[in-house]
């Protein structure tokens, strides 16, 4: 949420949706389990910012198309 005022919707978008990928791609390299572990828990943790993303700014969205259809 803090995220979202400071830079911006789009780029809070590109920053989780990046994130999320890099991670997801680390977790293929060997590693030991606590490097493994943390990149997990770095995926799960953007994934969750890219749901709050999505959640806030499909009600934008959704609100402003209601105001132009009248």
């Amino acid at each position: 949420m803090l995220l979202i005022d400071v830079i911006g919707r789009r780029y809070t978008g590109a920053v989780n949706f990046v994130g999320c990928s890099v991670f997801f791609l680390l977790i293929q390299v060997h590693v030991s389990q606590e490097v493994l572990t943390f990149f997990i828990f770095m995926v799960r943790g953007f994934s969750t910012g890219i749901f709050n993303f999505v959640y806030i700014y499909t009600t934008e969205v959704r609100g402003y198309a209601c105001v132009v259809r009248l």
